[in-house]
């Protein structure tokens, strides 16, 4: 009878326990949702640093032919899709990018769009083993073919929450069109394997210049746009003021009539009729009205409440006034990402005067900063002096305006204890990145796996002697940068802008490189190839090949070469697709408590049954 007691006991604490875990689990979610830090998704193996990933689009030429001729529309069009062997069908494919999208629109001579593939957009269910978008950039304005990748390597090695990325080498129904950097999108998939799900909020601030956004990104208006008194854009994609007047120091037109621009780096209303004319946004607080930031709020991934933009002013806010930053920024990550961008010297970014090239992610009213665009990293964007770029100050951090412009990175800094954090994510980076010969073996792999499909590139924007010219000097610029930033971290260089003004004979002498070497802004010989690779007029696929402007990529692909319909018969059935899971600890540990009130139940049911029987 004492056991009977015992066992009954056990029972009902255990159904009561499970009870408790459910109740709080359905009605009190917020309280205790914990999320997994990351997730591994099937489709990271297709990022493989170590070989080059084949993409085979599959789409008529005349849709093909529509699709570039309207690409500063930016429209999704339909297509087959091959990826490694693996045939995707339905899905949406367009041209993407900026300044550099404006630039080949305006240029005859080549049609090397960057391009983004959304296996999800004409079928929901769609996606590579997890991936919903996949971007491919066309590497313009870098004759080295690796600003990107160097940088993203160097971001992966500090822990920054950024893009997965591998060569791939783009075809049309076969044929050979350029080698490319394929990119994971910053969307739903990168959320979910950085942050566990998708949860927060995702923002691109860029400049419109009179454009709509979509997915983040800045869409150019066609035909060129002519500002007042009929000036005209620069050819580096940048604005000309009128009447000869110059941009601000931060990077922001000023208007006429001497209007100054937002805070936020958008015109006042009254210059050039209220549109934005400078560049994305400083992240700086204005005041609590919603539409005082639209330069953020407009470029929204997902779709915000109201709630949502209050938790992003509210952070802003305190983040300006310097209040709590443990709450409202995620700290680590944004050391780390500074870090990592005080190295690279990509004026094109926040870091720049321009204010962009960024995600930024909030999630519980805390925000982060994501990247994104280093084709103009390494000195790429201003073709300053080489000697002022390697000795680029790491405690002055922004090459224009001030830290008090840019609270999320000036508030941080101006903590000691941050920034001895961020000196400590420097010195990691210098002396197991770059002293350890990491950096160098990296280079010398990565030249080893492109150099072939780089001199075969039939619509490349260098020859291959710039290549060979843009590689070794970017080996030398960044092992003259490390040398620089250590001497800067042990006091042997001044570490600041005006300390080195006044201390110049201690910098490191890069006089020797050229830095346009390793491409510019608006950078590339469009149309005065000599080598004989279509060069001299836009090349449309199927005219004019030949064996050796074509190359075989690899023996699973080399039966589809010139045969697109033949492709498209022997992939007739879509790939089986598993859906990415959103798992959390809190399904888990609900389908335990649920599991246990069920053991429990059934254990009282069968004691019960067993002692009935045993009375009879």
């Amino acid at each position: 009878m004492k056991k009977e007691k015992w066992i009954n006991l056990f029972a009902i604490l255990g159904i009561l326990f499970a009870c408790f875990v459910s109740f709080v689990l359905v009605y009190m979610p917020e309280t205790i949702k914990l999320k997994k830090e990351t997730q591994t998704l099937g489709y990271e193996e297709i990022f493989d640093k170590n070989s080059i990933m084949s993409v085979n689009i599959l789409m008529d030429q005349d849709s093909w032919d529509e699709m570039l001729e309207n690409a500063a529309a930016e429209e999704y069009y339909v297509c087959d899709i091959e990826i490694n062997g693996t045939v995707y069908k339905n899905v949406g494919i367009r041209p993407k990018g900026n300044t550099s999208l404006s630039q080949i629109v305006s240029d005859d001579t080549t049609d090397r769009f960057s391009f983004k593939i959304e296996f999800d957009h004409y079928d929901s269910n769609q996606s590579l083993d997890g991936l919903d978008k996949l971007c491919l950039n066309n590497l313009m304005s870098d004759a080295t073919y690796m600003k990107e990748y160097i940088s993203y390597d160097i971001m992966s090695y500090l822990g920054v929450n950024s893009s997965l990325y591998s060569y791939a080498q783009i075809a049309l129904n076969g044929e050979y069109w350029g080698l490319y950097l394929a990119l994971e999108a910053v969307e739903d998939s990168f959320l979910e394997r950085n942050y566990g799900s998708v949860t927060g909020q995702l923002y691109k601030p860029e400049f419109s210049m009179g454009g709509n956004h979509e997915d983040g990104e800045m869409q150019m208006p066609e035909g060129d746009m002519e500002l007042p008194n009929g000036e005209m854009p620069a050819q580096d994609g940048n604005m000309q003021p009128p009447d000869s007047e110059m941009p601000a120091q931060d990077g922001n037109m000023q208007p006429p009539d001497g209007e100054m621009p937002a805070r936020d780096g958008n015109m006042q209303q009254g210059g050039f009729g209220g549109g934005n004319m400078g560049g994305g946004s400083s992240l700086t607080y204005i005041d609590d009205e919603i539409d005082s930031y639209s330069t953020i709020f407009e470029s929204a991934s997902f779709d915000p409440t109201t709630e949502d933009y209050k938790e992003v002013i509210t952070a802003l806010k305190n983040i300006s006034e310097g209040n709590d930053l443990e709450e409202y920024v995620d700290i680590e990550q944004m050391l780390r990402y500074i870090a990592s961008n005080v190295f690279l010297v990509n004026d094109d970014s926040y870091f720049g005067s321009l204010l962009h090239n960024y995600y930024l992610y909030e999630e519980d009213g805390k925000l982060s900063m994501l990247p994104w665009d280093y084709n103009l990293a390494f000195g790429g964007f201003a073709n300053s002096d080489a000697t002022d770029l390697v000795n680029r100050a790491i405690d002055t951090v922004v090459s224009s305006g001030s830290l008090e412009e840019r609270p999320i990175i000036g508030k941080l800094l101006e903590n000691s204890d941050y920034l001895d954090t961020y000196h400590s994510y420097l010195d990691e980076l210098i002396k197991g990145y770059f002293q350890s010969g990491l950096f160098e073996e990296t280079v010398t792999k990565v030249d080893s796996l492109i150099s072939s499909y780089v001199k075969d590139d039939p619509t490349a924007f260098y020859e291959f002697s710039e290549y060979e010219t843009a590689r070794d000097t970017l080996l030398d610029f960044c092992l003259l940068r490390a040398e620089s930033i250590k001497g800067q971290l042990d006091g042997t260089i001044p570490s600041t802008e005006e300390e080195q003004t006044e201390n110049s004979q201690a910098l490191i002498d890069a006089s020797s490189i050229t830095v346009s070497d390793m491409g510019t802004q608006g950078g590339g010989n469009f149309g005065n190839k000599e080598d004989g690779n279509n060069y001299g007029e836009k090349k449309k696929f199927g005219e004019n090949s030949d064996d050796t402007s074509q190359m075989q990529w690899n023996d699973k692909n080399a039966n589809m070469m010139g045969r697109p319909e033949e492709a498209n018969d022997d992939f007739s059935q879509m790939p089986s697709q598993p859906a990415a899971q959103n798992q959390t600890i809190v399904y888990t540990t609900g389908g335990g408590a649920v599991l246990v009130l069920l053991m429990c139940i059934i254990f009282v049911k069968l004691y019960k049954r067993r002692r009935y029987r045993s009375c009879r």
